[in-house]
């Protein structure tokens, strides 16, 4: 998988614009994602979890990850909802070879192979 190139100048991205979606439509979408990110906010107070925050990681217009904050449910003060959406993500959607396609050594994988972290990626 090549990497995208990004414009270096005004003139190479004015020529790679493309054209503007409808505003209204865009609205809706981040109202859309936006509603979900509450409702992650109101299910970690329901659960007393944490504060009132909720998060979502949107992928071509699709939710790939979502979290409320936890940190009192984990005790961890880093816990909060945008970091655990993401460690979420990275944890159960990462393969180790996908990591060395973009570049990561796979000196890294083949120590991790066999442990648990190993096999948590794995999972679907």
């Amino acid at each position: 998988m090549r990497a995208k190139q990004v414009p270096i100048n005004f003139h190479d991205y004015q020529a790679q614009a493309q054209p503007l979606e409808d505003v209204a439509t865009i609205q809706y979408r981040d109202h859309k994602f936006l509603r979900k990110a509450v409702e992650e906010a109101y299910k970690g107070v329901e659960c007393e979890d944490g504060g009132p925050f909720g998060a979502v990681i949107v992928y071509n217009d699709e939710v790939v990850a979502s979290s409320h904050n936890m940190v009192l449910r984990n005790i961890d003060p880093t816990a909060h909802a945008e970091v655990t959406a993401i460690r979420e993500r990275l944890v159960y959607g990462a393969k180790a070879e996908a990591a060395i396609a973009i570049g990561f050594d796979d000196f890294i994988a083949d120590a991790l192979r066999g442990t648990g972290f190993y096999q948590k990626a794995q999972k679907p």
